[in-house]
């Protein structure tokens, strides 16, 4: 699918190598207080990749052939996670991840499902502007499902900082 010059697709085993390459770019945004720098060099493994890519969780973003941006989803019991969303920085302000939070949205839809979880920083502006705009909501500590509950715990032992969970409700296709 191709939205304003941005192409986005399904991932595949050739992406798998840059992957990593744009989550460390990526990383490099966030101020220390946020992402430590023993931290930015965290990222998701091989395994988890490929998994993903032969599951379908995993869409790239492409603008002229390149690839510039990816979103990695994961099921946990009946939730579906947002996990990774990143864009290289020399790419931001084109509306990379709104497009890919687009078609991610819209073929959650086609597979019925109600709702798109994830966590995020509080206070990052970035993501929670991209967040809002979308509709996703901040979820009060009551309405947290156990297992975003158990994913915010450790993210906060790894030492990141402020973290919050969102929930956008998915309206059925009509």
């Amino acid at each position: 699918m191709t939205i304003n010059n941005i192409t986005v697709r399904m991932g595949n085993h050739e992406d798998s190598t840059v992957i990593n390459n744009i989550e460390l770019q990526t990383a490099s945004l966030f101020p220390d207080e946020l992402l430590p720098k023993a931290l930015c060099d965290k990222t998701l493994s091989l395994y988890e990749i490929k998994s993903a890519i032969q599951e379908q969780r995993l869409w790239i973003a492409e603008i002229d052939q390149k690839q510039v941006g990816f979103a990695l989803i994961r099921g946990l019991n009946q939730l579906t996670l947002l996990a990774e969303i990143d864009v290289l920085p020399k790419y931001h302000g084109q509306s990379i991840a709104s497009t890919l939070l687009r078609v991610i949205i819209e073929q959650l839809k086609q597979r019925n499902e109600t709702a798109l979880y994830l966590t995020t920083f509080r206070d990052f502006i970035p993501s929670r502007k991209l967040y809002d705009k979308f509709g996703f909501v901040l979820l009060e500590s009551d309405d947290i499902p156990d297992e975003l509950l158990k994913i915010l715990a450790e993210e906060v032992t790894a030492g990141l900082g402020a973290r919050v969970a969102m929930k956008l409700t998915i309206k059925p296709k009509k």
